[in-house]
C-alpha cells in the first residue's frame, strides 16, 4: 500500500472580513499532513509529517495559553479525482502552486 493521507494539517495564521457578508473568517497555512502507511507484513503505521519550514513560536495564540491549535481538514481531492495520494516525500502527486492565496482554501 502506498502512502494515503487520512488528514491536512492547517493553522489559522490570521482573519478577515468577508467583504459580501461581513461575516470573520479565518485564513489557514497547511502545515502538514497525517498520514498512514501499510509494509509488506500489512502492519499500518500512522504519522504527521510536518513542513520542514513550520515554526510554531510563529502562530498566534490566545493570550495566557502556551497551546497551539492545528485543524484537521479531510484531504484535498487531486486532479485525478483520488484523494491525497502523496509521494514517499509527502507531495501532492498532482502539480500544485506554492503561492496559492490561502484564502482561497475552502475551508
Amino acid at each position: 500500500m502506498a502512502n494515503k493521507v487520512l488528514k491536512e494539517l492547517a493553522i489559522a495564521v490570521s482573519s478577515y472580513e468577508d467583504r459580501n457578508t461581513g461575516q470573520t473568517k479565518n485564513r489557514y497555512e497547511n502545515i502538514g499532513v497525517l498520514m498512514q502507511s501499510e509494509n509488506d507484513r500489512g502492519e499500518r503505521n500512522t504519522y504527521i509529517m510536518l513542513k520542514r519550514s513550520f515554526n510554531p513560536a510563529g502562530v498566534p495564540f490566545k493570550q495566557g495559553s502556551d497551546k497551539i491549535l492545528i485543524s484537521l481538514f479531510d484531504p484535498r481531492p487531486t486532479d485525478q479525482g483520488e484523494q491525497g495520494q502523496r509521494d514517499d516525500r509527502g507531495q501532492d502527486q498532482r502539480q500544485h502552486n506554492d503561492g496559492l492565496d490561502e484564502s482561497e482554501i475552502p475551508f
